[in-house]
């Protein structure tokens, strides 16, 4: 399914990873492609952003 600038643009991504190298590269990928991104080092941190 292909989506649309727009429609990236309203969708949210949250990215639980505690590797801060992959945090940052997969964050900018997304950004890159139009998500809104928010980030989390851990899963405690991830489900009170979620």
């Amino acid at each position: 399914m292909l989506l649309s600038a727009g429609e990236k643009a309203s969708m949210n991504v949250l990215i639980v990873e505690d590797s801060r190298f992959l945090r940052v590269s997969n964050e900018r990928a997304l950004q890159h492609a139009g998500y809104n991104v928010i980030t989390a080092a851990d899963g405690e941190e991830g489900l009170r952003l979620a």
